[in-house]
C-alpha cells in the first residue's frame, strides 16, 4: 500500500465507520499529511496516532494493532475503490460523503515539489 493509499484508508478511520474520533486526532492528522517531512516520517507518525484511536476499539485491543491494521486497511481502501465504481445515487450515500471529505481535505495539502 502506495502512501497515498495508506493516509486514504486511515482517513475513513478517523472520519466515519463507525470510530468516535475525538477533534484533536482529526487536527492532528490534517497537520501531519501537510508537513513537509519525508512520507515515512509521516506514516510513522500517522502509525503512532492510529495506534492511539485504537486503544478504545475492543476487536483492534484483542486481535492486535498490527494484524488489525494489516487486515482492515487494506479492506477500507478496497471498499472506497468499489464505491467509485459502482455508486448509483451519490446524494443519500455515505461513503459518497466520505469521499467528498477526502477530496477536500487532499485540496489543503502541500504538493510535492518536482
Amino acid at each position: 500500500m502506495n502512501f497515498e493509499e495508506y493516509t486514504e484508508s486511515v482517513f475513513t478511520i478517523f472520519n466515519g465507520w463507525g470510530f468516535t474520533v475525538p477533534s484533536w486526532v482529526n487536527n492532528r492528522f490534517e497537520f501531519i499529511i501537510t508537513d513537509a517531512r519525508q512520507e515515512r516520517e509521516k506514516k510513522y507518525n500517522i502509525e503512532q496516532l492510529l495506534d492511539i484511536v485504537l486503544w478504545e476499539h475492543s476487536e483492534a485491543i484483542e486481535v492486535g494493532f498490527k494484524e488489525w491494521k494489516k487486515k482492515k486497511l487494506p479492506q477500507r481502501l478496497e471498499a472506497m475503490q468499489f464505491h467509485r465504481e459502482n455508486c448509483t445515487d451519490s446524494k443519500r450515500c455515505k461513503m459518497c460523503k466520505l469521499e467528498k471529505q477526502w477530496r477536500n481535505f487532499n485540496e489543503r495539502t502541500r504538493p510535492k515539489l518536482c
